[in-house]
């Protein structure tokens, strides 16, 4: 399939965006890849430009269906269902742990805009996209805005981006961008840190949906209203 002024593009693939400190993490990530049999293309960036250059992610991919991925990303299940999604929606993301992209409003007071102020932050660690015209016109849009929303976090404008485009992305569950945290329900397909991943979580994400708890270098399954819970969440 031919396309960025003719050039012709693989099927499906990887894109890391790094600077030169991040290649050694991208390699850790890139050997993860074997298991979903998965091509992949690196772009290097300097280290000033590192968070706008994610807003260039459609040009700078060769792929005509792409997952991005932070450089400290590790994949660890199949990844089809995500490239199926963005498929069906142009884009699949997950919600960022700071959920809010609100806190923009403290955060970086001095940003020439604000977002809006309900808005939800996505995670830009792991973006599964397609090529159409919908999704080329977000990502010129991003690009237009890129810093307006201040250089903290790049999640802000790309919420806005995403907000005032109308854009429905699917969204997938935090496993798909799994930041470490204690507390798992389900399959992690994407570990998003640097520390490593739990030492039995092939067994895991192969057994019965459930919740667990990471531990000690492993993830054990745990009731659905573990302890850990009943202090934040008291039953009503």
């Amino acid at each position: 399939m031919a396309g960025r002024s003719g050039v012709n593009l693989r099927e499906r693939g990887v894109l890391y965006i790094v600077s030169r400190s991040a290649k050694p993490d991208a390699q850790r990530s890139i050997e993860s890849l074997q298991r979903a049999g998965l091509d992949y293309c690196v772009k290097e960036v300097d280290e000033a430009s590192n968070i706008s250059a994610k807003a260039s992610m459609l040009e700078l991919s060769p792929f005509r269906e792409t997952v991005f991925l932070d450089s400290d990303a590790i994949v660890l299940d199949d990844l089809d269902f995500g490239f199926e999604m963005a498929a069906r929606h142009g884009l699949a993301l997950s919600i960022a742990p700071t959920c809010w992209a609100r806190r923009q409003w403290t955060a970086d007071p001095d940003a020439r805009y604000r977002v809006a102020p309900e808005l939800v932050e996505y995670d830009l660690g792991v973006v599964f996209f397609t090529r159409t015209p919908e999704t080329s016109r977000l990502f010129e849009s991003w690009r237009a805005v890129a810093g307006e929303y201040g250089t903290t976090c790049e999640r802000w404008s790309f919420s806005q981006v995403v907000y005032d485009a109308a854009y429905n992305p699917f969204v997938l569950s935090e496993g798909w961008n799994f930041r470490a945290k204690p507390i798992t329900c389900g399959p992690i397909k994407i570990w998003h840190s640097r520390q490593p991943p739990p030492q039995n979580i092939d067994d895991w994400n192969r057994g019965p949906v459930g919740l667990g708890v990471i531990e000690n270098g492993s993830v054990t399954r745990a009731p659905w209203y573990p302890s850990t819970f009943r202090a934040a969440y008291p039953r009503a």
